[in-house]
């Protein structure tokens, strides 16, 4: 499967239902031998009126990805 073919997937944790938002957003950090993904970096979903705030990230790391399906990426944190 290609990265652009998982881009508007929703990331959700099934521990707290959190919204990570899509993966187009995240970025990806990838291990330096292999090239394997090794931690998703998704921007926190702004708050209403945060229209000035930094964007924080929360990191994900990629063995906490549980199911990769049509919609969604399921992670558990």
């Amino acid at each position: 499967m290609r990265l652009s073919e998982l881009g508007n997937r929703e990331i959700i944790d099934l521990t707290g239902g959190n919204r990570y938002g899509d993966l187009d957003l995240a970025e990806l950090i990838f291990e330096e031998e292999g090239g394997a993904v090794k931690v998703l970096m998704v921007p926190e979903l702004r708050k209403k009126f945060a229209l000035f705030s930094g964007t924080n990230f929360v990191q994900i790391p990629f063995s906490a990805v549980k199911k990769i399906g049509a919609d969604i990426i399921l992670v558990e944190t």
